[in-house]
């Protein structure tokens, strides 16, 4: 792999643009054995599933039909989907 820039970033300390706050994820959450079908039409926009904010957690054996977006969308994932093979 070739990058054009360098990875690291300098930030202005004195900036009111640069928020940091502590982050607590959901740790070892797991949606199982499910089967989900959409039915309303409000929010053509919306998963069906959502992690936001999460560690070791897995998704096992869910059927979903009808979905508007995606089936599953993961947001800001802080470790790996735990393997259930």
């Amino acid at each position: 792999m070739i990058l054009e820039d360098k990875l690291s970033i300098d930030y202005d300390l004195g900036s009111s643009l640069i928020t940091v706050q502590k982050l607590i994820p959901i740790k070892n959450v797991g949606i199982e054995d499910l089967i989900i079908e959409r039915g309303n039409t409000s929010g053509m926009w919306d998963n069906t599933l959502e992690y936001n904010y999460a560690a070791k957690c897995w998704i096992l054996g869910v059927e979903s039909f009808l979905t508007y977006k995606h089936h599953v969308n993961i947001h800001n994932m802080i470790l790996p989907l735990k393997s259930r093979h």
